[in-house]
């Protein structure tokens, strides 16, 4: 976004560029798979945020991503205080 371009890969496969002009635009990433068993995921590479996450906000997002949330998380060695952050409560 900081060029103002959107482009697509598959696989290792670098697609090209699909839209420009969005420079200091918002955009909205909508996805639609023709196939059953597609797999479809967004990557925001090279990005930069007006807001950048704390080291807290960084963690507690890293931590998310890595635990199956609801069985996970009540498992994991640490302390109560802690659990209750990450799940956000």
């Amino acid at each position: 976004m900081n060029k103002g371009t959107v482009g697509f890969k598959t696989n290792d496969d670098y697609l090209g560029e699909a839209f420009s002009g969005l420079k200091h635009k918002t955009v909205f990433v909508a996805l639609s798979a023709v196939y059953g068993d597609a797999e479809i995921s967004v990557e925001y590479i090279k990005g930069c945020h007006a807001n950048p996450l704390s080291l807290q906000d960084l963690s507690r997002l890293v931590i998310r991503n890595r635990v199956q949330f609801a069985q996970q998380l009540a498992l994991l060695p640490i302390a109560p205080t802690l659990k209750k952050f990450i799940a956000d409560k």
